[in-house]
Order: structure tokens, then sequence, then C-alpha cells
């Protein structure tokens, strides 16, 4: 226990050694009699795959995984929840590899591991020191660092996590606590699904689609606000690889979006679904044209709305932008109504001395900056680009305000000189006087002095578009 609580804080040089000494201690400790050596173990484990886990020894590395493995069914909850809080720490940290090799060092232990941590969500005392969720979400996180040799695993797996989930709404609710019980499964399923969803190709995928879509369809019917967000998240990352092939679910899940976007009491939800109006836009294009009257209708009532928390609005503002950019020239009736809208986010502003009020405006103005980007996008794609030039004064003036803000992160300032170039490629010779202002080129100037070559990049971009307009 003191062992691991002093993991934090020295550097990797420092006490790495230290680490590298105690793993075979720490392995034989995690087979002692007494269960509060093997929960304290286990749990120190974890500390150091989160912490130092380059100072665990290559030829150690099996042992470990094989000791953490074979105490997961056969030791106490407390103890099976400690070696999967390790689990998920150790496939952590395999994050950044690349798997450009097609494998990785626990490439040949997922069989077992997935096998094992599936058992472990059923086993007796899965209700006990938060075991399940633990469970689950080691075996997420062991599928979202996996190496492509792997992917077959998982096409393996799919059918029985939807067999799962398939049977959870067959059990029986008789109490809050079995209701409770039945929501929170579904949403560990659904997160479960959605991550094997962006593992596996998408002609894999596809003959599972029709039953994806009816389970999460039938969570959505539920009251539960948990299950939901996880059941909006696994339908965006099923549109996002079915692409135009989504289309065929939209008439059944329209009323569910719409009704997401208006849950506003339960904000992580709505926020959810808010992103989900991007996915499917990305998705399916043009085809969500027939929803929209009532999506964007939906969409703007939660910014008007004055109990929605404030969190939500910068993507509410963004998806304007996805929907454009899907129907483009079809975006022309909402113009007006959305614009007005972006022109009022536009005017807000926080003190200098309020940090977290700067960094929630910096958001905010992201997803102005998105949504600008979108409409206008979608409208030169729809040769529309003309009934713009109502708004344009709106739209560059926010631009100057942004140059003259030295509180505009560099995330706000990339999108602002996306979005210049984007103005001046859609309206051109009707934006020439515009261009030649101050605050066009000491955008562009202070882009060049950031360094980044993503944003020179973009600054190259804008600077030849306007450059070519001033001329």
């Amino acid at each position: 226990m003191a062992f691991g609580s002093i993991l934090e804080g020295p550097t990797q040089a420092v006490i790495g050694p230290f680490v590298n000494q105690s793993i075979p201690i720490l392995l034989t400790a995690l087979t002692d009699a007494h269960t509060m050596v093997k929960d304290t173990t286990a749990w120190t484990l974890g500390r150091i795959c989160d912490l130092h886990v380059l100072a665990i020894p290559q030829d150690l590395f099996p042992s470990l995984v094989t000791g953490l493995t074979n105490i997961l069914m056969t030791e106490s909850p407390r103890v099976s929840s400690q070696a999967c809080f390790a689990l998920h720490n150790l496939a952590a940290a395999f994050a950044s590899d690349d798997n450009q090799s097609g494998t990785n060092a626990l490439s040949p232990y997922m069989p077992t591991l997935l096998q094992t941590l599936l058992q472990v969500t059923e086993r007796d005392g899965w209700d006990e020191c938060n075991l399940r969720q633990q469970a689950y979400e080691a075996v997420n996180v062991l599928i979202q660092h996996s190496a492509p040799d792997c992917v077959p695993l998982f096409e393996q797996m799919l059918p029985v996590i939807l067999d799962r989930l398939q049977g959870s709404f067959a059990m029986a609710v008789l109490t809050n606590e079995d209701r409770e019980t039945k929501e929170a499964l579904q949403g560990l399923l659904c997160g479960l699904v959605q991550v094997i969803e962006m593992k596996i190709e998408k002609e894999k995928l596809v003959p599972y689609a029709d039953n994806i879509m009816q389970c999460m369809l039938q969570v959505l019917t539920s009251k539960n606000a948990t299950a939901h967000e996880e059941a909006f998240m696994c339908t965006g990352a099923l549109a996002d690889r079915l692409e135009k092939d989504f289309e065929k679910y939209l008439p059944h899940l329209h009323p569910y979006v719409l009704s997401g976007l208006r849950n506003f009491e339960a904000y992580q939800v709505c926020a959810v679904a808010v992103g989900l109006v991007g996915d499917i836009s990305r998705a399916v294009e043009a085809a969500i044209l027939p929803f929209c009257d009532e999506i964007i209708t939906a969409l703007l009532e939660s910014l008007q709305n004055s109990t929605l928390h404030r969190n939500v609005k910068p993507p509410v503002l963004s998806s304007f932008g996805d929907v454009a950019l899907a129907i483009g020239g079809g975006f022309e009736k909402y113009l007006q109504v959305t614009l007005m809208m972006l022109m009022q986010a536009s005017q807000t502003k926080a003190p200098d001395d309020d940090e977290d009020l700067i960094d929630y405006i910096n958001i905010l103005r992201e997803g102005i900056l998105e949504a600008y980007t979108g409409i206008i996008q979608g409208m030169k794609d729809g040769k529309r680009a003309q009934v713009l030039l109502p708004y344009k004064d709106s739209m560059l003036g926010f631009l100057e305000q942004l140059s003259n803000d030295n509180n505009k992160d560099r995330e706000v300032l990339s999108k602002a000189i996306g979005c210049l170039g984007d103005i001046a490629s859609s309206l051109g010779p009707h934006v020439r006087d515009d261009m030649s202002k101050p605050y066009v080129q000491a955008l562009l100037k202070e882009g060049f002095d950031t360094g980044e070559d993503s944003i020179k990049q973009t600054c190259m971009w804008a600077n030849g578009v306007v450059q070519q307009i001033i001329r």
C-alpha cells in the first residue's frame, strides 16, 4: 500500500529502477494467502501500469498478465475488481502504439483475457465493489487499444454481446434496484457494442446492423438517461461505419433523436443527441433533408432554453454546420434564423479575470466558427453562396472581434483563419474591400507566428485566397 501510494510524483528515471525490482515480489504477493495482501498488490500493480508501465521488465510481462487473469474468477469481488483496474491500465498503455507490425504484446493473451473478463461480469459477486462495470470497462479499453491481428476475435464477440443485450430486455423488474441493474447493464453493453463497431470492417458489420439498431431502439424506449446516452453513441458509431447505408433507419430513429434533443433535464443525453445529429448528417448527407425541419426546430429550442446546461450550447451551434454541409443549398430555408442565433451567441464576452468563463467562451466560439464554416461551404457546394451576402458584415465583424481578443486560444485562432478563407473563396469579389482591412493580415500573421504546422497550413491556404481577391 505504501509503495503504491508513492508511485505518483517521482519521475520514471527516479522510481523506475525500484518499480523494476518490485514486480517479482508483487507477482508472488498476488498469490498470498491473505485477501488484504492480494487486494493491495493488485491495486499497486494497477498503479504501476497507469504511471510507470515502461519500468515493467519485458521478460515478466507474460507472468504479469497471467497472474492478473488468474485471480479474476477465483478471488473475492474486491480483489477481482482491482485486477480489472490493473488490466484496464495495462491496456491503456498501448494507446500510442502505431501497430505497424500488426500485433502488440497483449495480442497473444486477448482471447483468454476477453473471455475471462466477460465471465467476470456474470460471476458470483458481480454486484459488489463495482465489479461488473470495472470488467466491462477493462474489455472496452482492451478492444480500443488492440492490434489489427485481434479483429477476427471481435467479429466473433459481436453476436455474443448482442445476444446478451437482447436477453437484458427480458430481465424481471420488481424493484427500483432491479430496474437500475437492468438499465446499467444495457448501458454497459451498448458501450461495448460501440467499441466493437469502431474496430471491425464495414462488410463484417453490415449483417448485424439491423439487430444492433433494433436493440438500440428498444433501449431508447425505456426512460433511463444513462442507457440512452450509450445507445445514442452506439448509433452514431454505426452511422459513421455504414455511411449512406444508414439511411433506412432514419424514420425509426427520428422520434428518439427529437426526444433526446429536447431532454433538457438530462443534459448529457441532450449533448449526445446533438452529436448524433452531426454523425447522421455526415453519414447520410442529403438523405437527412426530410427530417431537418423538426431537427432544426429542436436545436433552436435548445439554444433558447434557459434551463439547459451551458455546455450543450457550443455543440448545438456546431451541429448547424454539420446539417448545412450535408444538405447544401437545402439549408437556405433555415439560414436567417440560424445566422441570427449565431450572431447573438457571438456577442457573448468574458471578463479578463474569469478563467472558467474565458475557457467556456473559447469553446462557444469554436462552435460558432464550425457552424459558419459548415454553412458557408454548404451554400457554396449548393451554388447558393450569394444568399450569404446580407450576412457577410456580421460574420466578418465576428472575425475582426476575434483578431482583437487576447484571450482566444489556438483552436479558435485556427478555425477563425479557416472561416476567413472560406468567406473569401465563397464570396470572392464581394468581399474585396473587407479583405484589405488590417485585421485580416493581423489574424494571418498571428496564425503564422504560432509556428504550429497545421495552423500555418491553414494560413497559407487562406492567405492565397485573400491575395487572389485583393490583387
